[in-house]
């Protein structure tokens, strides 16, 4: 304990002094992983643990200072140990502020991902620590801290049954959801008993009450809050958002948007923006292919300000950073999307706009959301149909070749919630439609890659999944790609298993 204490004391003063952020960055996986094992050991004293703690906000200090954004290897290194003290009575405070101080480097989205992975702890104590941090981030950050999927992990949670304490927090954090999102919040949540939906729906009028009784006494709620409109009805037809001459409706808004030569797509613009993320579900699968149209018109015409090509980046990012949208959009307007987002990164990087290096941030910003926010199998499936589509093309084969290296490194995260037999459907397709080209060569080498990723994942388990997949053109290619890689990772790992055993001449002495 006390050489631990000793090693995180001198690496602080290190911190301050010597170290270069460049130095502490090349490592930082390392550091993480260290300070990690001194969290998670029981055996250590609370002064080793409130040290390790108090070294990690140091070191998340700097990197704000350096404006450095967390890769997703480095905060999984450590922000599964932080969320597991979070349950740590004398820790608590410190280490959930830690924890809350990790958004200004990391997304929010992904920061919330690991608190909800936290859920699985078998300590109580962590798993209703980690439902309060959540609910405190809702509640200022809005829903970008949550996917769908994570609502109906809470949901499951409560179907399961829970101690009080985690029970009474997981209602708490799914009424601050509720305010925003409001009854669709239900489709979220998926089958619950009985029992579950009416503590839920109790929890939710008593939601509705304290809001409505907040606007009748003109308190300020957060700007993402629908206020008063959660429990009347709608009126019956369209839905409407304001009565400013021809656009009264979200309808007309995206009609609007789809005449390229109206001179209202500003106003129109203007008031979708204005519109919580939950007024848009009813209408994404018609707005998207309209979006993307104005992306690839966009840059076309001479007739458009600077100022609303920020303004339509910028919502088209907003709506790609929403799973509440994306997560469900079928492959159509997903696909339309993602290849007008792509042609706009091109066109961007070409144009001379004083603001070129913001729009192509935005942009950039914008594509990886949509990667994130979308059902894994979709991305996949998108991204190789767009790479086909792309022979011929200047510098979008190489793009689109990026973006599946991409999905292809975070594999091992979405390897629960993805299909492998549809993937490998996919990955088939691609192999049975490509043809003798430089190009298409390129795509095969990025179907191995993917493949190699699965075959290191599933093992032998992944033949029996191939199975399943209808044989036809590419199936021989890819049985062959598959025994070879499983012959292969055969071969590594009794490599690796004999470095672990004892040498003869250890044995002997």
């Amino acid at each position: 304990h006390k050489l631990l204490l000793s090693a995180t004391s001198t690496f602080s003063r290190k911190l301050h002094s010597q170290l270069e952020s460049k130095q502490i960055v090349d490592a930082l996986d390392l550091i993480f992983k260290w300070i990690s094992l001194i969290l998670l050991d029981p055996a250590n004293s609370f002064d080793t643990l409130k040290a390790g703690v108090e070294l990690v906000k140091e070191i998340f200090d700097k990197l704000i200072a350096d404006r450095y954004q967390l890769l997703d290897f480095e905060a999984g290194s450590i922000l599964p140990a932080l969320c597991e003290k979070m349950g740590y009575e004398e820790l608590r405070y410190e280490a959930k502020k830690t924890v809350k101080s990790a958004r200004k480097i990391y997304p929010l989205s992904k920061l919330g991902n690991h608190l909800v992975r936290a859920l699985d702890s078998r300590s109580n104590e962590t798993k209703a620590e980690c439902l309060i941090c959540l609910q405190e981030l809702v509640a200022k950050y809005g829903l970008k801290v949550i996917t769908a999927r994570d609502i109906k992990a809470f949901g499951k949670m409560l179907n399961r049954g829970a101690v009080p304490q985690v029970e009474f927090e997981c209602v708490m954090l799914l009424a601050e959801i509720y305010k925003r999102k409001g009854e669709t919040i239900w489709f979220s949540l998926g089958d619950l008993s009985n029992e579950v939906k009416g503590l839920l729906k109790e929890k939710f009028e008593q939601t509705i009450s304290e809001i409505d009784h907040a606007a009748d006494n003109k308190m300020t709620l957060p700007s993402d809050i629908p206020q008063i409109k959660l429990h009347k009805p709608k009126e019956e037809g369209k839905s409407k958002i304001s009565h400013t001459d021809d656009i009264s409706t979200i309808e007309d808004c995206i009609r609007t948007l789809s005449n390229h030569s109206n001179p209202q797509q500003e106003q129109a613009l203007a008031f979708l923006d204005k519109l919580p993320i939950t007024e848009l579900t009813l209408y994404v699968n018609t707005l998207t292919p309209v979006l993307a149209d104005g992306l690839l018109n966009m840059f076309e015409s001479a007739t458009y300000s600077l100022q609303f090509i920020k303004a339509y980046l910028h919502f088209t990012k907003k709506l790609c950073e929403s799973s509440m949208l994306i997560h469900n959009l079928p492959y159509t307007p997903l696909c339309k999307l993602m290849s007008a987002l792509l042609s706009c990164l091109l066109s961007v990087g070409s144009m001379s706009y004083d603001d070129k290096d913001v729009l192509t941030k935005v942009v950039n910003l914008s594509i990886i959301a949509l990667l994130e926010q979308c059902a894994p199998n979709a991305s996949f499936k998108v991204m190789l149909n767009l790479y086909k589509e792309a022979e011929g093309k200047e510098k979008l084969p190489e793009v689109v070749v990026k973006c599946l290296l991409k999905l292809t490194k975070a594999l091992k995260c979405l390897i629960e919630e993805i299909d492998v037999v549809e993937l490998l459907k996919d990955l088939q397709g691609y192999i049975a439609n490509s043809g003798p080209s430089a190009h298409s060569e390129t795509g095969a080498r990025v179907v191995k890659t993917i493949l190699n990723e699965l075959v290191k994942l599933q093992g032998d388990s992944i033949l029996v999944k191939y199975d399943k997949v209808e044989k036809g053109v590419g199936s021989l290619t890819m049985k062959r790609w598959i025994t070879l890689m499983l012959s292969a990772k055969k071969v590594q790992d009794e490599k690796s298993l004999n470095k672990l055993k004892p040498s003869e001449t250890e044995e002997t002495a």
